[in-house]
């Protein structure tokens, strides 16, 4: 296996003409990696390896875009990492999925390309994503070979860097918790993301695993009525969506996204990071300016609204009212109920399966009784929802939202 052999951050400086002659035009600032692996004769493999962003005497490395060339490949992405230095940058490529180094990769990754005709992704004109000088990034890289002979997969990448003033973009991660795809049969997940303030969408892409079959992003306006066209539509998790371009999305709107998928494995899946054994429903990319404070986690990860300040809702593809999903989750283990920590959802499968199933207008109330819960009951509860101390605190602090929650039927949202 061949490790990184070349990391070059090169800023390249206008020549001054001599006499007469005219100035060659001035190259564009970068930074260069090249990468290369090895994949043995009928495999398919998930490379991951670290690398720096460029020393810029501790300035902001602003990147504008990507471009890149690839061999013998399927697609390429970049993740942010959390909590590396430097020193973790050792020029070893390592398997994505069964390495426990795959952990320090942020949630999304900042670009996710398949190999096609398309060899680069230039962000809109004074815009630009702001890295840390020497910030670690982790790349991964997909690889498959039919063939009877090892092949060695190159990923030759430069991020363009700005010349000059940029507008900062911030990074959305739209990520459903909620999936559950049964075994051998047909599976759909659905969110509902509310903007506090107005932005403007920069770079939107999809994202899901090995079973996705669809993923549909509609935009509704303030006050609705829902749109009926969707944003961006994908057929297969392997040719995600995307749209570049600056787009206006006012205070007061939402996202709606919908994914489908088919599984064969045999298996009930869902949400998580492997690709294997794990499904995803997530909508992604860059926007400006970014919300400032403790709403930029609950705007950018589309925290559900059950917890406070969330602006996520609208996780049911199914028919089963907010009383009987209060009654499906209440008979779920106490460690599958969600918690919400360092931009962080875990649930678990009972809980996703429970609330997968319900209506989608549910998640009004039920979201309602989950926060009073939290904030009210989290103690009491915490042994489960049959526990008695937890129906005292309840009927003592969350009476109105379990009984709205009780009385409410299914209706459009």
């Amino acid at each position: 296996m061949k490790k990184l052999f070349s990391v070059v951050a090169a800023f390249a400086f206008l020549i001054g003409a001599c006499g007469s002659e005219v100035p060659d035009p001035k190259p564009e600032p970068s930074a260069e990696f090249h990468f290369q692996f090895t994949t043995d004769p009928g495999t398919e493999t998930y490379w991951c390896q670290y690398a720096s962003m460029p020393s810029n005497g501790g300035k902001t490395v602003n990147v504008a875009g990507f471009k890149w060339a690839t061999s013998d490949a399927h697609h390429w992405a970049l993740f942010r990492t959390i909590g590396l230095d430097a020193s973790a940058v050792d020029g070893r490529p390592f398997e994505c999925f069964t390495s426990a180094q795959t952990d320090a990769a942020a949630p999304a990754s900042i670009v996710s390309q398949p190999t096609t005709d398309q060899t680069e992704l230039i962000y809109p004109d004074g815009y630009a994503i702001p890295f840390a000088s020497g910030e670690v990034v982790m790349v991964q890289f997909h690889t498959v070979n039919p063939s009877a002979a090892p092949v060695e997969p190159t990923l030759d990448l430069t991020a363009v860097l700005a010349d000059g003033p940029v507008t900062p973009i911030g990074e959305f991660q739209f990520y459903d918790p909620f999936v559950y795809v049964p075994a051998n049969g047909e599976g759909h997940a659905s969110m509902r993301c509310a903007v506090p303030t107005d932005v403007d969408m920069v770079y939107m892409t999809t994202h899901q695993h090995e079973r996705g079959v669809g993923f549909n992003v509609f935009l509704d306006p303030p006050g609705g009525p829902e749109s009926t066209t969707p944003l961006l539509s994908a057929g297969s998790w392997e040719e995600p969506a995307s749209k570049l371009g600056v787009m206006h999305v006012p205070a007061g709107s939402s996202f709606r996204i919908y994914c489908d998928y088919r599984d064969t494995s045999g298996t009930d899946t869902y949400q998580g990071t492997d690709k294997a054994t794990a499904e995803m429903c997530q909508f992604y990319g860059f926007y400006a300016p970014p919300v400032a404070g403790p709403a930029a986690v609950l705007f950018e990860a589309c925290v559900p609204s059950m917890i406070g300040g969330g602006t996520g809702d609208m996780y049911g593809t199914g028919a089963a009212s907010c009383a009987e999903t209060l009654a499906c989750v209440s008979a779920c283990a106490p460690s599958d109920a969600p918690s919400f920590g360092r931009g962080k959802f875990p649930v678990g499968a009972c809980w996703q399966q429970c609330l997968v199933n319900s209506c989608p207008s549910a998640s009004t109330e039920f979201n309602g009784v989950f926060a009073c819960v939290q904030s009210k009951c989290a103690v009491q509860c915490a042994a489960g929802a049959s526990d008695p101390g937890c129906q005292a605190c309840l009927g003592a602090n969350c009476l109105p939202e379990v009984t709205a929650c009780q009385s409410a039927g299914c209706s459009a949202p």
